[in-house]
């Protein structure tokens, strides 16, 4: 991208000696090879920043599928779907953790129980390497290539999908297959 505006203001400046240009059609010059700089900049950043695709319910004032940057925490989540409604009940969330791509956040009303049945669970899909670790047979080797092949394969589609990690046979997953949810 530099080497395209160097390019450019040689290219002015070749021109400006080569016809004698005047110091007002200079400044042009100049001012164009600035927004060209700008422009490229601008492409620029925006290839590189990474965002993640969520959908947020429940208790919100505007539910819905939303984008921000990569890095993002709940808090961000719900500031962007405009805040809670009154009823929401903010203690049954961890606004500090990281949302994923392509998930579901659901924010319920006080006094609503959030689906006990897979919170003490491993989510595969967004499982840190020590949470995994927890699984029985699951050890710090399995458990990064279990995240490995969940970033090559975007994500797990069924529970089954775990036997494709070497050394996880059926015997092992079928230890495991009720401590552990997809998302």
């Amino acid at each position: 991208m530099r080497h395209s505006f160097i390019i450019l203001c040689v290219f002015f400046s070749l021109i400006y000696f080569l016809s004698g240009c005047s110091e007002k059609e200079l400044e042009t010059n100049r001012m164009t090879t600035q927004t060209l700089e700008q422009s490229v900049d601008s492409v620029a950043n925006e290839e590189e920043m990474a965002v993640v695709t969520f959908y947020i319910c429940g208790q919100v004032k505007n539910p819905g599928v939303y984008t921000l940057p990569e890095g993002s925490r709940v808090e961000d989540a719900i500031v962007a779907a405009g805040g809670t409604l009154e009823e929401a009940d903010l203690s049954q969330v961890n606004l500090a953790r990281c949302v994923k791509e392509e998930e579901q956040i659901t924010i319920y009303a006080k006094g609503e129980a959030a689906d006990s049945s897979t919170d003490d669970k491993i989510h595969l899909n967004y499982a840190t390497k020590e949470q995994l670790m927890t699984l029985t047979g699951i050890g710090e080797s399995k458990a990064l290539e279990i995240i490995a092949y969940r970033k090559e394969h975007g994500g797990f589609q069924t529970k089954e999908e775990l036997m494709n990690i070497s050394g996880i046979k059926e015997g092992t997953y079928n230890k495991i297959k009720d401590e552990i949810v997809l998302d």
